[in-house]
């Protein structure tokens, strides 16, 4: 398929999506199959014009089928007195003054239901990751102001009045077990690292930042470097890459890639399957079975599949998933925008990779910050130095973190590397303007700066290869 034919099929779908919900039009694909005749007409632009009809018809489809109400979950029953069970796989939440918990795999009268449901309960109820509870309560829509971003997570109501009537330990399953190695390893890192490390290696490694101090969430907002502990494409082709490593010397290049897409597949749903490690799973087991086929990469087709694929399965991530945005447009940036970046930074020298380093943050942020200025209005002037310095110790530290989980004697090396990372990122927080609040008009100066710089060296870029990150 050509790439302006996938392209135009793919930005049909997407406009499809947001058409649909932004205007509560609901068509069914029927509309496209009344241009499929188009592409068979020999005028290039009317086939192009026909992929963009045909992807918008899907989309709105789609859109339409998720949002309609399935008698098959929860939301059936809304307002209702019922008793149901469900699966801890996640720890409690304690941000609030009431611990909140979230049930997976839903029973009700004997059924399955989709969808999961979370529940208020009293502080120090005695809970944990594998209790299968029962319990008597209401559910009741999520509020209307958070309604599409908790729906993202699959969260599809909120059970009020709960009291739990039964509670044992659920059967294993594979997903439980991934819960609970999941449940150690972050176990394992808080009683081995004292605050502020310990945060920091629960949100590098597993990508929970729920119980990290306040204090140094602010820091990584004032240096741009919140993407660290958030896991993405960075610490996924990290962890694949020194899986490949060693696989290929225990079992051979012939059968590596087997256990790799495994991997791949475990750390995903292990760390909670969000949108960015997804998308980046995604592409590595492309990229990994591609090579395997003798097929070539093309980053730009890989993108367009991965996107189709995420958005089918979940349309509500398009506009709702800050996380699988960012994620996409720094990989566009990586793969558009960082070689013909660093091709205008001559002046900065190529030891220790330095320029490199400085165009791969430069792309990623000239991609991501025109969403980052749209959502907050903050420009962070320190993230570039900072992201530059602590980037190369990443890899380390998550090495030697993963490392330490099994092997005591490397903890004080990761507390040196974890600690020397935090450093810098004080330091780069405490600088005078570390990040400026902008107004109205300048954030949408600075925005469509950005946006046209990155569209200007992407026209002159031609490179089909680039990192995953």
């Amino acid at each position: 398929m050509p790439r302006s034919y996938l392209l135009s099929t793919l930005a049909g779908f997407l406009g499809g999506l947001m058409l649909a919900e932004l205007t509560g039009l609901t068509w069914w694909p029927a509309g496209g199959l009344l241009v499929t005749g188009f592409g068979f007409w020999p005028w290039s632009r009317l086939r192009l014009v026909s992929c963009v009809v045909i992807g918008m018809s899907f989309g709105l489809g789609r859109w339409a089928g998720w949002v309609a109400p399935s008698p098959h979950n929860l939301v059936s029953r809304i307002n209702q007195p019922v008793a149901i069970s469900g699966l801890i796989l996640e720890r409690p939440s304690t941000e609030s003054r009431e611990m909140t918990v979230e049930l997976s795999d839903l029973r009700m009268d004997g059924e399955r239901r989709s969808g999961k449901t979370a529940v208020d309960l009293l502080p120090g109820t005695m809970v944990s990751v594998g209790d299968r509870v029962t319990m008597r309560c209401q559910p009741v829509p999520i509020r209307s102001d958070r309604r599409w971003s908790q729906m993202v997570h699959g969260l599809t109501t909120e059970c009020l009045g709960a009291r739990i009537v039964h509670q044992e330990r659920a059967r294993l399953s594979p997903r439980l077990v991934l819960a609970y190695v999941r449940e150690w390893a972050r176990r394992r890192i808080e009683t081995s690292f004292n605050e502020p490390a310990a945060s920091f290696l629960v949100g590098l490694l597993l990508g929970a930042q729920a119980d990290m101090p306040y204090a140094l969430r602010q820091e990584f907002r004032l240096t741009g470097t919140t993407h660290l502990v958030a896991l993405s494409g960075f610490n996924v082709t990290i962890i694949v890459t020194a899986a490949s490593t060693v696989l290929i010397r225990i079992i051979g290049r012939r059968w590596a890639w087997l256990p790799t897409v495994f991997l791949v597949i475990g750390f995903v749903i292990m760390t909670g399957a969000s949108a960015s490690v997804t998308r980046a799973g995604l592409m590595v087991m492309m990229v990994v079975l591609a090579s395997r086929l003798g097929r070539p990469i093309a980053m730009a087709r890989l993108l367009g599949y991965t996107l189709l694929v995420m958005t089918w399965n979940n349309p509500l991530i398009l506009l709702h998933d800050l996380g699988f945005q960012l994620s996409f447009l720094a990989t566009i940036g990586l793969v558009g925008v960082a070689k013909p970046l660093a091709e205008r930074l001559p002046w900065v020298p190529e030891a220790f990779g330095l320029r490199d380093n400085l165009a791969t943050t430069l792309a990623a942020m000239l991609m991501t910050e025109p969403l980052l200025l749209w959502h907050f209005g903050r420009l962070s002037l320190v993230a570039p130095l900072v992201n530059t310095s602590v980037l190369p110790l990443i890899p380390l530290g998550m090495g030697l973190g993963f490392g330490a989980l099994f092997v005591g004697l490397l903890g004080p090396a990761t507390d040196t590397v974890v600690r020397g990372i935090l450093s810098i990122i004080h330091w780069g927080a405490t600088l005078p303007n570390a990040a400026v609040q902008l107004s109205g008009w300048l954030v949408a100066l600075t925005a469509a700066l950005a946006v046209w710089f990155a569209f200007h060296l992407m026209t002159r870029n031609h490179a089909t290869e680039s990192p995953l990150a």
